[in-house]
């Protein structure tokens, strides 16, 4: 695309790749697996450790495949406020997996959850609900722009992106191109803490902006 169209062409990617379960599970490498010491974690979960929780969870999804223990342990790390238990819940309910009927009231309750609670994977959900129209909510740019700020501001590189773009087309925010750039440069510059690299299109759409604006970028 020429690169005056790359930040209206960028609003228009792919579905929410938050809602479609995108590995709905953190990717943990097999090595950790390897060192993990599970009766310990066990002993500490059952003493009511939600991070312990939250692993041994993850353990019966990724080692030990067991639908009914993942779900009590989850269950039990979310209880207790932790952040990535409450958005994996919510991306369980919104795909209707792991043993969670598919349920888009609660999967926007417990997103929500742990959105206000700096989870930046549920940030992100709460940036595609508003950003589509999904779960029954209405497409908002406002809030949409809200959510993403938030995670922006948190330093996700992948929040930093869209909040960028946001800014470039005054979607939600009054237009604001330098700032946007600022923002894209930032996720450009950094790794992301929910993608393992900065947003693959930060770099494209920064080169475009400066091009656009006279300001170079090589090439």
């Amino acid at each position: 695309p020429a690169p005056t169209e790359i930040y209206t062409l960028s609003l228009h990617d792919a579905l929410p790749i938050s809602i479609q379960a995108q590995n709905a599970f953190i990717d943990i490498p097999q090595s950790y697996w390897a060192d993990f010491k599970f009766e310990e974690a066990l002993q500490k979960a059952n003493n009511g450790d939600s991070e312990a929780q939250f692993m041994i969870a993850l353990y019966y999804t990724d080692v030990d495949p067991n639908i009914v223990k993942f779900k009590t342990w989850i269950e039990k790390a979310a209880a207790l406020s932790h952040s990535g238990a409450l958005c994996l819940i919510a991306q369980c309910y919104a795909v209707g997996d792991y043993g969670f009927e598919q349920d888009e009231e609660k999967a926007l309750k417990y997103a929500r959850l742990s959105a206000n609670l700096n989870n930046v994977q549920a940030i992100s959900m709460m940036f595609d609900v508003y950003r589509v129209g999904m779960f029954g909510v209405k497409k908002d740019d406002s809030q949409a722009a809200y959510w993403i700020g938030k995670g922006a501001r948190l330093g996700d590189a992948y929040s930093q992106y869209w909040y960028g773009i946001m800014l470039m087309n005054g979607i939600g925010y009054l237009k604001d191109e330098q700032q946007g750039l600022l923002w894209l440069q930032k996720s450009a510059d950094r790794k992301s803490t929910r993608l393992t690299s900065s947003h693959p299109r930060s770099s494209y759409a920064v080169i475009c902006m400066q091009k656009k604006r006279g300001g170079g970028g090589g090439g």
